[in-house]
């Protein structure tokens, strides 16, 4: 996802990830360790993470496993 991110940075971007790799992308952008990105849920089928970066404080944590409807 940091790959991603760095090629489209400031444009909106929509990458599909299985629950898992999407938990683990989102932890990483976060810069949270892996004993905290397992407090994280797995999303869930169709649903999204919202993540937006902050000149000052970096990447955020929008919102995480909402559903598509």
């Amino acid at each position: 996802l940091r790959d991603i991110a760095d090629r489209y940075a400031g444009r909106t971007t929509v990458v599909a990830v299985h629950g898992g790799a999407g938990r683990a992308g989102t932890a990483g952008l976060l810069g949270w360790p892996p004993e905290v990105a397992t407090t994280l849920g797995v999303l869930d089928n169709c649903h999204w993470t919202d993540l937006r970066f902050d000149d000052l404080r970096g990447w955020r944590l929008g919102a995480h496993n909402v559903p598509t409807c």
